[in-house]
């Protein structure tokens, strides 16, 4: 399979989940702001607005980290004629333009690699923010159970 096919498809993989936790949080958004609002309103129970408002800011957070992903990337690209254009009529041996081009497929390749981790990491610090969000929420809505039970 050719490097540029792999980088496409872990670009498409990345976009994919990407997507997946963008919508995922812009759904919750408006969900929890909702049901903040009315079990404050309906409860008295005000204290429930402020893990709300963690839990909001959580998703808020994942949703600014998911449109930095969105950024236009450039990734590298080897084209071996540039290799014997620049390097034409000087002489050069066959073994040193397979060499150069061998070395210039390990940076590329290396420096797309580091491209796709970082883009890779911040999706999984999307879906983190969304767990915690999650987590928060459940939280609050357990407490505010327990302290209705109790009167």
């Amino acid at each position: 399979m050719k490097t540029e096919q792999r980088i496409q498809q872990s670009i498409s993989r990345v976009n994919e989940k990407t997507k997946s936790a963008f919508t995922l949080a812009s759904a919750l958004i408006p969900v929890v702001a909702g049901l903040g609002y009315f079990i404050g309103k309906e409860t008295n129970s005000y204290w429930i607005l402020f893990p709300v408002f963690l839990s909001l800011s959580a998703f808020v957070a994942a949703i600014t980290i998911g449109i930095g992903l969105f950024r236009p990337t450039s990734f590298d690209y080897c084209d071996p004629r540039c290799i014997i254009e620049q390097y034409k009529g000087q002489g050069k041996s066959t073994i040193f333009f397979i060499y150069t081009w061998a070395s210039t497929i390990v940076e590329t390749s290396n420096n797309n690699a580091a491209i796709l981790n970082s883009r890779e990491r911040s999706s999984n610090y999307m879906y983190s923010c969304i767990i915690i969000g999650l987590a928060i929420l459940a939280g609050s809505f357990l407490l505010l159970a327990i302290t209705l039970i109790r009167f």
